[in-house]
């Protein structure tokens, strides 16, 4: 079972919001991180049937979240124009998800952003973010990707926030223009303790969200967290005569009677005295 985080720039375009809608029921999604939302369904709070909007308190934001109804959630407090966060309880560990909008030309929202995510890291060691970053960088593009001023800031701003890039360097391309135009600027990112968690990662190009940017969408390993339970014997309270006793019932007296005159004969009592110890010991 998995914990699947969409993600996606809406274009401020209320038809792509709509169209969100339907898609995120289909592809069954527990999340949703939005950059550029429609104002006017953000001034309204105009969450969908089964979903609740996370939405800075700002008259215009560019960055918010949608999420299931279901869930145990609640708002992170960080909330600016441009990243918005919520807390949600999963693996019964509370887990930070994190949308952010960054401004193509002067990196606007990256400075909200290092903040976020170091108040996140107070709430949680676990982190899952998705932000059009509008820069470009080979840590999240092809290796050949040549890094420009925003994708550097952003790239400071993952480092010195310990967060890790998910997204594949062989992903088709996040962004197509309407003129043919095709980019790497839409990642996902994630602290340590989330990386192994992650099943699957990938950009579904082929689901019809109408909008320029394509549907992102990540998928965490939704099973319990394992405790390590150690079991631990008080061997000061042991009744050493009834163990003695036991163990030589559980004893091949062969063992006792035969003389051992190789390696195998020495090996062989070996096993045979100790599986005799633990069936006394269970």
């Amino acid at each position: 079972m998995y914990f699947s985080i969409g993600q996606l720039n809406v274009r401020r375009s209320v038809p792509v919001w709509t169209n969100l809608e339907r898609v995120v029921e289909e592809q069954g999604l527990d999340v949703v991180l939005i950059q550029d939302p429609p104002p006017v369904h953000c001034m309204e709070n105009n969450g969908w049937g089964n979903f609740t909007m996370i939405c800075p308190d700002d008259r215009s934001p560019l960055a918010v979240i949608m999420i299931k109804n279901t869930l145990s959630f609640s708002p992170c407090g960080f909330e600016s124009a441009r990243v918005c966060g919520v807390t949600v309880q999963f693996r019964g560990e509370p887990l930070v998800l994190v949308s952010a909008y960054i401004r193509h030309s002067t990196a606007e929202g990256a400075d909200a952003l290092a903040d976020a995510v170091l108040r996140a890291r107070a709430i949680s060691p676990f982190i899952y973010a998705g932000l059009d970053s509008n820069g470009h960088s080979p840590l999240w593009g092809p290796a050949d990707t040549k890094l420009d001023h925003v994708g550097e800031i952003v790239e400071g701003v993952l480092c010195e926030g310990g967060l890790w890039v998910v997204n594949s360097q062989d992903s088709v391309p996040t962004y197509h223009s309407d003129v043919g135009h095709v980019s790497w600027i839409d990642v996902s990112v994630a602290s340590a303790p989330v990386i192994p968690l992650i099943a699957d990662w990938a950009v579904r190009d082929s689901v019809e969200v109408l909008s320029d940017h394509r549907l992102i969408v990540g998928q965490l390993l939704h099973r319990p967290m394992r405790r390590e339970c150690r079991v631990v014997r008080d061997w000061e309270r042991v009744d050493w005569q009834v163990f003695n006793r036991e163990l030589m019932q559980e004893l091949d007296p062969h063992w006792a009677s035969e003389d051992w005159v190789n390696p195998g004969d020495l090996d062989s009592a070996v096993r045979e005295i100790t599986a005799s110890i633990n069936r006394t010991i269970g």
